[in-house]
């Protein structure tokens, strides 16, 4: 039975830490408020010598169990606060009740029971609460002590004077002791709170702290990795522009122009001729030409083995580049395939000499050469 009555106090919907072990004291308080009443009520309608007096207990004790109940039953619903309201109410007015029952003259023992309700407010449900519960009070107390003066049958009808020596010790040692264990019991809750906080806030300031190394370490071997990432771009425009440098030495040795005999260039044409080596042959040529002042360009396509129509078209304009500077052109070392290409394309090859090689061409030029000293001589 014990157990199942612990098991049922224990059972609160609340998962924060602080909250849950408030709510466990509050309802612990809830139940002692609800025992207290529940044994004062029959002792004080038992003392009571008149109608009057017997009204002020029979009406404060089920006012305050009511409210304190319905609190109880709010605060394992998980409504926290507004138990705490619930039951700061219920306590000011059963206060008031009793207040007004006795009136302020007789009532120096009830005016110290509103710190109770005030306290309790303040410390569970925040500034909010404790104005509320102060204004309250200061809103019963005006209100009792107008009475009296406006209405005076209204206020005192209990006619029980508690302003006795030894009742007005008995009621502040009584109201004293409940406040100081209330404090107490709540104090500690509040100060173990605080201590897990500071500790959660050590935790914390060392998990910064380990963050922010992680992170400094981190932004280190960025800047590194980015360091390394600038030097591997840097090499590799470097080697970008060696490679550019290479392709170009490699384009201009695809298309070299040779001086052989002084006035005459050989050509000498190796492998595929795509636009863009005809472009690089085109231009070595005329700069060669113009450098060499040479008047005789002997394309060598010997080792073209195939001439397809497009590179016959990119010859057939370098021969035209090259005689618009006033140089001949002659060709060299035309294949069979080749001249079946040139014959198909329906391209007249008559302005321009050709020889079966290299050798004969020169040998040639050099015979018409001879030829037109000895008609100058």
């Amino acid at each position: 039975m014990q157990q199942k009555l612990r098991d049922w106090l224990a059972k609160l919907p609340y998962t924060d830490r602080l909250l849950r072990h408030q709510a466990a004291l509050f309802q612990l308080m809830l139940l002692i408020i609800i025992g207290g009443c529940l044994v004062g009520l029959p002792l004080n309608a038992a003392t009571a010598d008149t109608p009057s007096a017997l009204l002020l207990p029979l009406v404060s004790f089920p006012l305050l169990i009511g409210c304190t109940l319905i609190a109880l039953v709010q605060l394992r619903r998980g409504q926290f606060r507004f138990a705490v309201a619930l039951t700061t109410f219920g306590s000011l007015l059963t206060i008031g009740f009793a207040l007004l029952g006795a009136g302020l003259a007789h009532s120096e023992g009830i005016l110290i029971a509103f710190t109770i309700p005030v306290t309790l407010a303040g410390l569970l449900n925040g500034r909010r609460g404790l104005l509320l519960s102060g204004g309250l009070s200061i809103a019963i107390v005006l209100l009792v002590a107008l009475l009296e003066m406006l209405a005076p049958a209204l206020a005192g009808f209990a006619n029980t004077p508690l302003n006795t020596p030894l009742a007005l010790a008995a009621t502040f040692v009584l109201l004293l002791v409940v406040l100081c264990l209330f404090i107490d019991r709540f104090g500690v809750s509040l100060r173990d709170a605080l201590s897990t906080a500071q500790l959660r806030e050590r935790e914390l300031e060392g998990l910064r702290a380990s963050l922010e190394r992680q992170i400094g370490d981190r932004t280190a071997s960025l800047a590194q990795a980015l360091e390394a990432g600038e030097e591997r771009q840097t090499q590799l425009a470097q080697a970008l522009a060696e490679l550019s440098a290479s392709e170009a030495t490699v384009r201009n040795l695809s298309a070299p122009v040779l001086p052989v005999l002084p006035g005459v260039l050989v050509a000498p044409l190796i492998g595929v001729l795509d636009p863009a080596r005809a472009a690089i042959v085109t231009d070595n040529v005329l700069r060669m030409i113009q450098r060499e002042r040479a008047t005789t360009l002997i394309f060598d396509i010997t080792g073209m083995l195939i001439l397809d129509p497009d590179a016959a078209q990119e010859l057939l304009r370098a021969l035209a580049a090259v005689r618009l500077l006033g140089a001949e052109a002659i060709l060299v070392g035309i294949r069979p395939e080749v001249a079946e290409t040139l014959i198909a394309l329906r391209i007249d090859l008559a302005p321009i000499r050709s020889y079966p090689s290299l050798q004969e061409a020169v040998e040639a030029w050099l015979a018409s050469r001879a030829a037109a000293r000895a008609a100058k001589g």
